[in-house]
């Protein structure tokens, strides 16, 4: 959420709750296709691992990055969300400076 656009953000939060109203609407005709409660097992296995796996596409928080002093994973990770964004880096190396002294004044 924090790395896209605000104009994005209330489209993209609204996706997990679509989740549990379109399984529970697909679950009696995934059964009846199905027929045996194993193959449901199984598809059910199936989609958490591949849940898991895609976890580990994603990335980190930025902010959760800076907060454990993973400064230059922050640095990809905002960058990345700026190049989706369409933002410039034009002075972000000077802010990133000045977040990451801010940050470590407050540690010490």
């Amino acid at each position: 959420m924090e790395i896209l656009g605000p104009n994005r953000r209330s489209d993209v939060g609204a996706i997990p709750s679509m989740g549990w109203p379109c399984g529970i609407a697909l679950i009696a005709w995934v059964a009846y296709w199905l027929k045996s409660f194993r193959y449901m097992q199984l598809l059910n296995v199936a989609m958490i691992l591949f849940c898991i796996i895609c976890f580990y596409w994603f990335d980190e928080s930025p902010r959760w990055q800076i907060a454990k002093g993973h400064f230059d994973k922050a640095e990809k990770t905002i960058k990345k969300a700026m190049k989706i964004n369409g933002k410039s880096e034009d002075r972000f190396n000077e802010k990133m400076n000045q977040l990451k002294d801010s940050v470590l004044d407050v540690r010490i």
